[in-house]
Formats: C-alpha cells, structure tokens, sequence
C-alpha cells in the first residue's frame, strides 16, 4: 500500500485535512489511525521497513522522537558528519586531529586548527567529544591539551593600608587633587584612591569636605596675601 498524495522530501508524504488553511497529517500517521486508532501525545509514528513512502501500518510501530531520531541515524537517513553539506572535515581527519592531540609532546589547539583548517574551538569539542562522537578515538584528559606556560611564582599579599593613610585618602576626596595625584603625593596606588573614596561614607566624606574646604580658604588667604589670584 503506497501513499498517493504530494510528497515532502523532508517529512515524506502529507495529506490536506479538508481544503486550503485547515493544515496537513503526515501519510503515516493517517494510515496508523485509520488502522489501529489513536496515537497518544507522547507517542510518534516510525518506520521499520526502509521504504519511507510505504503507509503499511503493520510496517510502523510508535515510539519516541529519541527513538526515531535513533532509527533516522540507523537507516541512514540523516546528514551528519562527512554527509553534512557545511563539513570541512572527514572521519579520518577527526581521528588525526585525536591522534595529534594524545602525542607527547602535544600540539596546542591553535597548531593543530591551523593544520586542518578549523578554529582551536572546534578542535577543542573533537578532543572533549562534543562533536563527531560517532567517530571514535583516543580518549585521554583534557587537563593537558593546551600547550604549558610558566607559572607564575606566587606574589606575597600586601599589608593593609594604615588607618592614618586611609583616613588621610578620604580627606583629600573632593578636593583640588585628582585620584592620580593623590597616589603619587601618598606613594599609594591609583586603584587604593579609588577603593578608598568609593568605599568612604557620607559621614566621612562630609568631614573629609570640612577639612578640605578649610585647607581651601588658608591657600585662598595666603594668595591674598601674595598678591597673587587663585
């Protein structure tokens, strides 16, 4: 029994349910419930035979869509790997690129991307088996794919700033130095200015405003004096 309808080259044949807007049913699933009734939701229809086109309900059986997916890859009915048609890759080169990797000394990513022509991350999902994992290879651990750098020797922490500097820091915020200058004048780093003045209260930061407005007006005063203009 073959299904005589217009067919569709990626779902098989289809039936109109009635006229133009009231949507299709694929051939099989028609055939399924006209033979044996409904189909449940979490059920679909699968082929056993290899004929795609033939509608024989004693030739399909239910499942679900893992199982039919794993019936498409079994029958050979899905382009993955060297059938897809954005492939740069074959099976062969998926193993050399595995073989490369598992030698000693090993290769980085990005000199064995640049011999096969792929980027270091997609050697790096063949390597973790992200992709291409019907294509067997070694498997070894990923800890030591990439090539080894010098590790850096351990730095000793830096003692904390002494309250005095830090009180000091946040009297000198919002006054007529910057951030830089009040590093250089402290012998301080810039990013312990800025920690300290993003971190300082409204409290303490109206009583550093104090300081610095009273500061302002002695230099004031004393250009006066000097005749000079501030």
């Amino acid at each position: 029994m073959l299904a005589i309808a217009y067919r569709d080259e990626n779902a098989g044949a289809k039936f109109n349910l009635g006229g133009r807007g009231k949507g299709t049913i694929q051939a099989q699933r028609l055939a399924w419930i006209l033979a044996r009734g409904p189909i449940p939701a979490t059920q679909q229809v699968l082929h056993i035979c290899p004929n795609r086109w033939c509608m024989n309900a004693r030739h399909m059986k239910l499942g679900t869509a893992l199982e039919r997916g794993a019936e498409a890859i079994r029958l050979g009915r899905t382009a993955f790997g060297e059938r897809h048609h954005k492939s740069r890759l074959t099976a062969r080169a998926v193993r050399q690129i595995r073989d490369c990797l598992a030698a000693r000394p090993r290769p980085s990513l990005r000199t064995v991307a640049a011999r096969f022509g792929v980027t270091p991350k997609h050697v790096s999902d063949i390597w973790k088996f992200r992709l291409w994992t019907h294509v067997g290879g070694p498997v070894i651990p990923f800890d030591d794919v990439r090539a080894k750098r010098r590790h850096r020797r351990p730095r000793a922490p830096r003692p904390p700033c002494p309250e005095s500097l830090v009180t000091t820091i946040r009297t000198l915020r919002g006054g007529l130095f910057s951030a830089t200058e009040v590093a250089t004048l402290l012998n301080v780093g810039r990013s312990t200015v800025s920690r300290v003045w993003a971190q300082t209260t409204p409290d303490q930061h109206a009583t550093g405003a104090i300081i610095t407005q009273r500061s302002q007006c002695g230099t004031r005063g004393a250009a006066r004096a000097n005749g000079t203009a501030i």
